[in-house]
């Protein structure tokens, strides 16, 4: 997705990745329809700064 759109990438470097990483039925809607968290990476697939998820998963698995 474009970085730029949400303050994540300047508008030169903007590319962004949505690796989705959980899903849940959505309670809302119901039906077949589904939530899914995803976490942002860089075009490297390394996590984005802003993605505190991936920093958060390493310490739960370890501990």
């Amino acid at each position: 997705f474009d970085g730029s759109s949400t303050n994540q990438a300047p508008g030169s470097n903007s590319d962004c990745v949505l690796q989705p990483v959980f899903t849940v039925p959505d309670p809302l809607r119901g039906g077949d329809n589904v939530l899914v968290l995803c976490e942002v990476q860089l075009t490297d697939f390394t996590p984005h700064p802003t993605n505190t998820r991936a920093a958060a998963r390493k310490v739960a698995e370890k501990y």
